[in-house]
This record gives structure tokens, sequence and C-alpha cells, in this order.
């Protein structure tokens, strides 16, 4: 689902609409550079993928040194070779939101369904014993 463009170029006036904007905005440079180029070669597919790697890696690194400033600057980076990456693959984005949805209901159902209100919870009694004599 590709999010609107704000008409009249009135401001956003809540974050997600800003972030819908900006997803919106680069969505369509990834499309522009798809269609400029031909990113469906399978050696442009590798080299953008290959980026994408590398600044996920980047994320990582900077996550772990706890460098703030770099960690959000790969990350917007990262975001950006993600959706150039897609463009490459002819993945449209309502596949990956269909797919996050998809994943956070049957999250929503299996963590329901295991805690389910009335359900007693179950002690686990001397979770170090072994129940059983008999090898694999």
């Amino acid at each position: 689902m590709r999010p609107a463009a704000a008409s009249g170029g009135s401001p956003a006036t809540t974050s997600s609409e800003a972030c819908e904007l900006a997803f919106a905005a680069l969505w369509d440079i990834a499309l522009q550079e798809a269609t400029r180029q031909d990113l469906s070669a399978p050696i442009l597919i590798a080299r953008v993928a290959r980026e994408a790697g590398l600044e996920a890696l980047a994320c990582v690194q900077a996550s772990v040194t706890r460098e703030r400033e770099a960690l959000v600057g790969h990350s917007a980076d990262l975001i950006g070779m993600l959706i150039l990456l897609w463009a490459t693959a002819g993945v449209e984005p309502d596949e990956i939101w269909t797919e996050l949805h998809k994943r956070e209901r049957i999250g929503t159902l299996l963590h329901d369904m295991a805690y389910k209100p009335g359900r007693p919870k179950r002690r686990l009694t001397r979770p170090w014993r072994v129940d059983s004599t008999k090898l694999p």
C-alpha cells in the first residue's frame, strides 16, 4: 500500500502521516532509480543486496557501541536500501505490510491461546530433574 501524498503541500499533522509521506517519497525515488537503470539484472540485485547487508551490519555495530547518531544515520540508509531492494526485486510494499500484519495477528492469537484468563498457570516441579532414564 503506497501512502497517499499530502494534498496542497499542507504540513503533516502527526508523526504517522510524516512517516507515510517520507516512505511514499522514498518509494517513488526507488522506483525511478529501478526504472532508470536495468536494476533487474542479477549482478545489480546482488550489489543492492550487499549494500543493504552492509548498512544492516553498520546498524548493529552502532547499536553495540551505543553510538546514537551513527545508529540513526545507518538506520535511515538501511531503510533506503531496503526500499531500493524491494523495487529492484519487484516486491510491492503491500506484500511487506501484509506479511507484517499477518505475523502480528498470529503472534497475538498464540499469546492469547497460551495465556487464557482463568486457566491455572502450570508450576514446574523440579525442572532440573529428568523424568525418564530412557535415552533418545
